[in-house]
């Protein structure tokens, strides 16, 4: 925008004779302009407007003031003025230039573009009234307008190619029309010519719209770094930090903006949004609310706070909000449908069948383009049919909307779906089907991949019966030791690269290693300090004995406490040792010399029983012999694997990822161990209440399908256990946590996870 005084010949009038001693009003008022100190200005202005009412120079030049003091509608009075006074003046353009750009300023579009349509009859060449135009069009959006906005833009650039403003409009223009990726190559330009923040912030909005979100992150925070107060930017950095999922970030950044923004009614509502999936339903419903308070006509808020209050069984109060957004008139098949399952839910069928009419005649509307942006409602529809009774029905459209949606439907949705038709094949006695789809709803979304709670249940047991026997069996009992677990602690290690140079590297074991701590942190509700990461160089045979059985441990654990020990490397079995021992090959063992330089596994189960102090432990061995001739197995020599009943011991679970005549593999579709990341979609396939043997059944038939498909072989995980009480369920949250003791904080070296200086 052209923010500049404009005076040329509308300020020659303004010279006083010499005779004058003194300045006049007038005068004084043209020099402060100049000056630039426009409050001041205002007042000899007046004066020399009041003494001389035909001063039309005076009047211009207040009208400049205004304008720049931010006051357009007392600046569009005056350049009205003026023209009603000069109307024959040479240079009436530029007023009308300055004037629209005051309707731009206060939203009077139409009066804006009137205005530069006249500056443009009278002189086609001033190229800054191409430039406010198309902001005009910009903003006005009616029909056309974008067309008419990128010509201006594009005739503004054809006159001033190394102004970087036009490159800048240009591409908020196509960002707007929905061509995200054409608009990233004007902002790249502008940038070329001038590194400026408002442009970052402009192409962080595109990347955003392109769902390029780690990148628009990156054009945010180069803003911050120059403007760390601006609350617009910490905004829209929560909203592509919500795009790619990175729920906690984007609270944080919402929290940001509105410490800025205080009481910004879309800030409350994306951090009310963002909550949900952490979960802090609690929380989610108060940020929704707070925004109702500023903004009470948003419709779609009340509408996720009802989705909310269904969740948390209150039905009554996701009606009241359902009953007001409804009566405001906006038809929306998935308002009816969630509340036909809020009818539902209360007893009233009668209402709930007639929402349920009213929300298939507004989605049937719905073009085949526009119906996957909407299959929520196929969703609650499918969960209602579920409670009436129409179990059969109810599949029928949930397997038809999952089609509608294709490959263009979200993930929250395709999870919301599957898991509607989990919940319908459990009413339909098909528990397998029910457990399919009840995993991969969770696996595309923890949160809204379990819609059990909507029927008014915490959940529905839609697991498959477990086969008992052989490898897969459990000796869990229940002898009435059902104690909660008070704490959880984990000690991770995997291997991939060894000191000894004739041990093969393996492509995931480090990998493994890592992904399973940021599997416990994000899934399993494990405090981050509560797990100790040894991988390569930091694996050695001391390191992990040391952190097993003395510093980390026997220091921490207590009674009723779960112990997740993982390990991922090479594997010697029985077999190979004349004494029959297995050995974990650790980052320095000795291949020719393993009872030296391995671990024994017999010898550190016993460590475990001996040194820490719970009856729950879980031992899980992705470590296991596989036979080296196989450049995906894991090995050292093609003997066999370890026998997970030579290690069990009283209050210890011991998960195996092969049986003792197979080996285990690396995957040929992923960067993973075919059985960690089996066991990864295992352990939270029904959410955190998932049971270690159901999470078993899970991974072995995953890991048996792939190997089989992939290699032509076998891998059958084991599972041994010996521990009273019930089966656990890993990922629930610890009833009374503890902080790391800070004794033992200091007593220990920094970890795998701890970044190096």
């Amino acid at each position: 925008m052209n923010r500049f005084l404009i005076f040329t010949s509308l300020a020659s009038s303004l010279l006083m004779p010499p005779a004058f001693a003194e300045q006049s009003y007038a005068e004084k008022g043209v020099e402060l302009v100049n000056k630039k100190n426009y409050s001041q200005a205002l007042e000899p202005l007046r004066r020399a407007i009041e003494q001389d009412p035909s001063d039309s120079i005076s009047v211009y030049n207040r009208g400049q003031a205004y304008r720049n003091l931010g006051k357009n509608k007392e600046a569009i009075a005056d350049y009205t003025r003026y023209l009603e006074m000069a109307p024959d003046d040479a240079e009436n353009y530029l007023v009308y230039h300055n004037r629209g750009v005051c309707y731009n300023a206060a939203g009077d579009y139409n009066n804006a573009i009137a205005d530069f349509d006249q500056v443009l009859a009278q002189q086609s060449s001033y190229q800054n009234s191409y430039l406010e135009r198309a902001e005009a069009y910009l903003n006005r959006a009616q029909d056309g307008d974008y067309d008419r906005a990128l010509s201006d833009a594009n005739s503004y650039i054809a006159m001033a190619a190394s102004v970087p403003a036009g490159y800048v409009l240009r591409g908020r223009i196509l960002s707007a029309s929905g061509k995200s990726s054409e608009s990233i190559k004007d902002f790249d330009k502008a940038l070329t010519i001038d590194k400026a923040c408002n442009t970052y912030a402009e192409r962080g909005r595109a990347f955003h719209n392109d769902r390029q979100y780690d990148k628009a992150i990156q054009d945010y925070d180069k803003v911050l770094i120059e403007m760390p107060n601006d609350g617009n930017t910490w905004y829209n950095r929560g909203l592509s930090n919500k795009g790619r999922e990175q729920w906690k970030a984007a609270v944080e950044d919402f929290t940001k903006s509105l410490s800025l923004i205080p009481n910004d009614a879309w800030a409350l509502l994306e951090r009310g949004r963002s909550k949900v999936f952490i979960p802090d339903y609690r929380g989610a419903i108060d940020d929704i609310s707070k925004s109702l308070d500023v903004n009470p006509d948003n419709c779609d808020a009340r509408y996720e706070r009802a989705e909310i209050n269904l969740k948390l069984k209150l039905p009554d109060a996701a009606l009241q909000d359902l009953n007001t957004a409804i009566s405001k008139g906006k038809a929306v098949p998935q308002w009816y449908a969630l509340r036909a399952l809020a009818q539902a839910r209360l007893g009233d069928f009668n209402k709930a069948n007639s929402d349920l009419q009213s929300s298939d005649s507004l989605f049937q509307m719905l073009s085949d383009d526009e119906k996957p942006a909407y299959l929520d409602s196929q969703a609650y529809a499918g969960l209602t049919e579920v409670l009436l009774g129409k179990s059969a029905d109810a599949f029928q459209r949930l397997d038809k909307a999952i089609v509608i949606g294709g490959t263009q439907i979200h993930n929250i949705s395709k999870a919301m779906l599957l898991s509607a038709r989990g919940l319908a094949n459990a009413r339909l006695n098909k528990a397998s089907q029910a457990s399919a789809d009840s995993g991969n709803a969770k696996s595309l979304s923890g949160e809204w991949g379990d819609l059990a709670s909507f029927l008014g249940s915490g959940s529905i047991n839609t697991a498959s019966s477990s086969s008992g026997g052989g490898s897969t069996s459990s000796s869990v009992n229940g002898d009435g030791t059902n104690r909660p677990v008070r704490d959880k602690w984990a000690l991770v290690v995997g291997i991939s690269d060894f000191k000894d140079g004739s041990i093969p590297k393996l492509k995931y074991s480090a990998k493994d290693a890592r992904d399973f701590r940021e599997f416990l942190i994000k899934k399993a509700n494990f405090s981050p300090d509560h797990i100790r990461l040894l991988v390569n160089q930091d694996a050695t045979r001391m390191r992990i004995m040391t952190e097993l059985g003395d510093k980390f441990l026997p220091r921490v654990v207590q009674p009723d406490d779960l112990v997740v020990l993982y390990f991922s490397s090479h594997g010697s079995p029985s077999s190979a040792d004349f004494r029959d021992k297995n050995y974990f090959i650790a980052y320095d063992s000795e291949k020719t010399n393993l009872f030296a330089s391995g671990i024994e596994l017999q010898e550190l189960m016993k460590v475990i029983k001996g040194r820490v102090d719970t009856n729950r432990v879980i031992v899980i061995l992705d470590a296991c012999h596989s036979g080296g001739a196989d450049a995906n197995a894991k090995s050292t020599e093609a003997v066999a694997n370890f026998d997970a009943s030579e290690l069990i011991g009283d209050g210890q679970l011991v998960i195996c990822s092969s049986e003792s005549s197979e080996r285990s593999y690396e995957s040929k579709r992923y960067q993973n161990g075919v059985f960690t990341k089996a066991l990864m979609d295992g352990l939270t396939a029904n959410g955190a209440n998932t049971k270690l043997k159901e999470a078993f059944d899970i991974l072995k038939d995953k890991v048996n399908t792939e190997v089989k498909e992939d290699d032509g072989q076998r891998q059958t995980p084991v599972l041994k256990s010996q521990w009273n009480g019930d089966d656990v369920s890993l990922a629930l949250p610890a009833t009374k946590p503890r902080q790391l003791p800070i004794a033992v904080k200091q007593l220990l070296a920094p970890d795998s996870a701890t970044p190096k200086k």
